[in-house]
């Protein structure tokens, strides 16, 4: 798996790879492969009691956040609509009981 650092939403990428060994022998390149950069929302939290998340993404996008305590078995929080400004905060339920609580952010086709 590799990242694309700086790709831009709507452009295309394409790349191919080659395996090399210790003694520097090469293999034939692989059949090149390509991908379109789409905006994924990203979720950062930020200090603070109660928690509270960041949502960033595409403006006008709704997003889900969910939780989990196991990381099998995820719960809906609830839908958002990215504002404007491609960022926005929300306080996720208390984590109750629970010594653990994962949270992640889904988006709507």
């Amino acid at each position: 798996m590799f990242r694309v650092r700086g790709a831009e939403t709507g452009r295309t990428y394409y790349a191919t790879v080659q395996a090399v060994d210790a003694g520097f022998a090469r293999s034939p390149f692989a059949e090149e492969v390509s991908l379109t950069a789409e905006s994924r929302p990203m979720l950062s939290p930020l200090s603070g009691s109660p928690p509270r998340l960041r949502v960033r993404g595409r403006p006008g996008a709704t997003v889900r956040v969910e939780h989990s305590t196991d990381l099998k078995r995820w719960q809906a929080e609830r839908e958002w609509v990215i504002p404007g400004n491609e960022m926005l905060d929300v306080e996720p339920e208390p984590p109750g009981d629970a010594t653990a609580r994962f949270y992640r952010v889904v988006a709507e086709p």
